[in-house]
C-alpha cells in the first residue's frame, strides 16, 4: 500500500485544481454579480405575480389568502395584547379596592 492518499483523492485534487480557479474568478466577478442580480429580480417578479395570481383566485372561492391569514394574526396579537392589559388592571383595581 503506498503511503499517499487514496487513488480517488489524487484524481479530485487534480480535477478541482484544473477547474477551481477558473469557477472562482468567474463567480467572483461583475458580471457574474449582474446576473444573480437579475436572476434575484426575475424570481421576485415571478413570485409577485405568481401570489397575485393565487390571492385573485383564492378570492374568487371565497377563500383566504395569506396575506389574509397574517392579517388575522396581527389582529389577534394586538387583541390579546389589549386583553392582557385590561385584564391587568381589572387585578390592580381589584387588589386596591380589598
Amino acid at each position: 500500500m503506498s503511503g499517499g492518499p487514496p487513488l480517488w483523492r489524487r484524481a479530485f485534487d487534480k480535477a478541482e485544481r484544473a477547474v477551481g480557479s477558473p469557477l472562482e474568478e468567474a463567480v467572483a466577478s461583475r458580471r457574474m454579480s449582474d446576473l444573480f442580480t437579475v436572476g434575484f429580480r426575475v424570481e421576485g417578479a415571478v413570485k409577485g405575480l405568481f401570489e397575485r395570481q393565487t390571492r385573485t383566485a383564492l378570492h374568487f372561492w371565497n377563500l383566504p389568502a395569506r396575506t389574509d391569514v397574517a392579517r388575522l394574526n396581527r389582529q389577534v396579537a394586538t387583541l390579546t395584547t389589549e386583553v392582557r392589559a385590561l385584564a391587568a388592571r381589572l387585578e390592580e383595581e381589584r387588589d386596591l379596592g380589598a
